[in-house]
């Protein structure tokens, strides 16, 4: 092959490849587009469902404090009443 012939066939590649890389740029223009459209459409979704789990998240532990409390005040109950059976059985009341 001559050097004509190489940068013949060079020169052809590259529009191959330029062409090539132009539709690809189409394709990510129109899936970028797809996208944008997708998100449009499904972002006033994705803001409920954030507020719904971010409420949900927020009963969780507004129930978790009140078990606590519970479970605290059951532990007191339980306490007074054994000290109050020791007390009797020392004092033989």
């Amino acid at each position: 092959m001559s050097d004509d012939q190489v940068l013949s066939y060079f020169k052809a590649e590259m529009a191959t490849l330029r062409t090539g890389i132009a539709e690809l740029g189409g394709d990510v223009k129109s899936i970028a587009s797809e996208l944008r459209a997708f998100r449009d459409e499904q972002g006033p979704r994705v803001a409920v469902l954030e507020h719904r789990v971010a409420a949900l998240e927020a009963e969780k532990v507004r129930q978790g404090s009140q078990m606590f409390a519970l479970k605290l005040s059951v532990a007191g109950s339980f306490l007074a009443a054994i000290l109050s059976l020791a007390t009797r059985f020392i004092t033989g009341g």
